[in-house]
């Protein structure tokens, strides 16, 4: 599920933070993956910086992914900040509340409707709070409200009134101000957008996720999301799947962009047709429901248990095609630690191929989803690790056991 190759990556950009030895990228392969993966890293600690002609600065920060003008991919330092970062796209009321609530915000930055009400109150309708100018558009029921002086100053330049239909697009910012862009509705060019954001009290500044950059599962630990499940989740709110089930919740400073009151989740998304498992591991807890679920750490579904049988199936296929990748291995063994805690006494050890699922239903779907990709699959991890197609086995061997001792 990578979103970037790390050779695609300007490597100057790498050099001027210290972290580029001998023509190579110095980065461990949790930061690595973050990135590749577009997230916020961990703290990592730099050494020899180079900034403005002085050397040898040290400092704890995290890095990320930007797009350059060009459409290269840059490299961004989050530090630690003495005081809060704003973030250029939230308005002063709201850089104030969503760093002192916490939590993750969603906001529009790009919608259509018709105008409903144009007016000031407190922001977000909080009596605590400051009060703002906003514009609230309608589609279909749905609601939206946009806050700030500029935009409500915006829509009156156009001399846009109440029942009036239009396209709201943030535009950026100049002068520590937001620029926005409102015109009629025009029903060729509609466009919707919205960003999570998320405070980081490491670095006491902001992260923020594009939802168009979110992966949304179709199921979580073997249970079904709705409709409606995916619209929360993909809001930023915390979503529970199923009665007993998880519960999961997108962050843009999360591990995978998502958190969870499990410490295991396994996601399945439709890729070209067929199913995808991914397997996350030490997902960051859901802090809000973390007490409430301790109780029911172990009320597990059936769901569950099915969902890491196919996991292991498709482990263990790989595993036959990449018999020396040491993560693949990784994976299998913690997967069959999470059985085993849930089921003790080891039911459920052994190979899944030899045993089967306990519905033949379900593993007659596991087998059917997973062939659809198990050839893509295989090409891609091939071609990842360096193989080319005309390559023998035994070169292929070769390659990926130097690829793996690196």
């Amino acid at each position: 599920m990578e979103k970037y190759k790390i050779q695609d990556l300007s490597i100057q950009d790498f050099e001027a933070l210290g972290l580029v030895e001998k023509g190579i990228i110095k980065l461990d392969q949790e930061t690595q993956d973050s990135l590749m993966n577009g997230q916020v890293t961990n703290l990592i600690r730099l050494d020899k910086l180079k900034i403005e002609g002085i050397k040898n600065i040290s400092l704890d920060a995290k890095l990320s992914l930007y797009k350059k003008n060009d459409g290269k991919m840059g490299l961004l330092v989050h530090p630690i900040y003495k005081e809060r970062k704003n973030h250029t796209a939230l308005t002063p009321e709201e850089n104030k509340y969503f760093a002192q609530e916490g939590g993750i915000h969603p906001k529009d930055t790009a919608a259509y409707g018709k105008i409903t009400r144009i007016d000031k109150a407190p922001f977000g309708f909080i009596d605590k709070n400051d009060p703002s100018f906003f514009v609230e558009i309608e589609k279909n029921g749905e609601k939206k409200i946009f806050w700030g002086e500029e935009i409500k100053n915006e829509v009156e330049r156009c001399r846009h009134k109440t029942g009036d239909e239009i396209q709201i697009t943030l535009l950026g910012e100049k002068d520590n101000k937001l620029l926005w862009n409102v015109k009629p509705l025009d029903n060729k060019n509609k466009k919707e957008e919205s960003v999570l954001f998320e405070f980081d009290t490491d670095t006491n500044s902001f992260v923020s996720l594009n939802t168009s950059d979110l992966v949304v599962p179709d199921e979580v630990n073997g249970i079904p999301l709705s409709l409606q499940q995916k619209q929360r989740f993909k809001n930023g709110q915390p979503t529970q799947i199923g009665e007993d089930g998880p519960t999961i919740q997108a962050s843009p400073t999360a591990k995978n962009n998502i958190k969870a009151d499990r410490r295991i989740l396994i996601l399945s998304i439709l890729v070209d047709g067929g199913i995808s498992y991914l397997l996350y591991k030490g997902i960051q807890a859901i802090v809000q429901h973390r007490q409430m679920k301790s109780q029911n750490e172990n009320l597990y579904s059936k769901g569950y248990m099915d969902a890491l049988k196919k996991v292991q199936v498709d482990l263990e296929r790989k595993q036959t095609r990449f018999p020396n990748d040491k993560l693949i291995s990784k994976d299998i063994n913690v997967v069959k630690d999470e059985m085993e805690r849930l089921v003790p006494g080891g039911s459920y050890k052994g190979s899944i191929e030899e045993q089967g699922v306990n519905d033949p239903e379900l593993e007659q779907d596991a087998d059917q989803r997973i062939n659809k990709n198990t050839e893509k699959e295989i090409n891609t991890e091939m071609e990842k690790m360096g193989v080319e197609p005309e390559d023998s086995p035994e070169e292929a061997e070769k390659i990926i056991t130097a690829k793996t001792k690196r």
